[in-house]
């Protein structure tokens, strides 16, 4: 992601992380069948393709850190349900 803004105007925190992985995952088969040759020319189309995942300007955005599910008086599933169920029965 760094050297895909090192050469544009887009800041490297406005690119998007998940973006950038889906688009590593999908030039990777790509990869494995280019001659050594012709590597630095997928590598740079990779970048470009990076470049374009920008993530819009969201000023003031911030993420609270907190639990999002409310606590239940029942406990957790531990075990599968035909097993509880049998010992329901029993």
């Amino acid at each position: 992601m760094w050297e895909a803004t090192a050469d544009s105007e887009v800041d490297a925190l406005r690119l998007s992380l998940q973006g950038t992985r889906q688009q590593f995952n999908h030039f990777r088969p790509e990869f494995l069948h280019l001659a050594p040759s012709q590597q630095q020319r997928g590598y740079q189309a990779l970048l470009s393709a990076v470049q374009e995942l920008i993530v819009p300007f969201r000023p003031n955005r911030s993420e609270p850190r907190v639990v999002k599910r409310r606590p239940k008086p029942f406990p957790r599933m531990q075990e599968p349900r035909s097993v509880l169920k049998a010992k329901l029965v029993a």
